[in-house]
């Protein structure tokens, strides 16, 4: 993907910030609605990470497949 206007790097941004903030919501859903959850955010760090890492291997595995070894490199 070719970025060549100067407020898509604005929307781009915007939506990094967005995705960021959503990783997030299960964590505060645990600690507000389960009861005897722990309120410690530190608690919740390694499962959030093997999840954000779970889901980007399962996307470069699916990427690996559909391309058969011919990868996509930006000219």
């Amino acid at each position: 993907m070719l970025v060549s206007h100067p407020s898509s790097g604005t929307v781009l941004a915007n939506a990094a910030g967005s995705f960021y903030g959503n990783t997030f919501i299960p964590t505060i859903y645990i600690q507000s609605m389960v009861k005897d959850a722990s309120q410690a955010g530190v608690d919740y760090v390694f499962v959030n990470f093997v999840g954000i890492w779970l889901a980007s291997t399962v996307i470069l595995v699916v990427y690996a497949l559909v391309k058969c070894n011919q990868p996509w490199f930006p000219a």
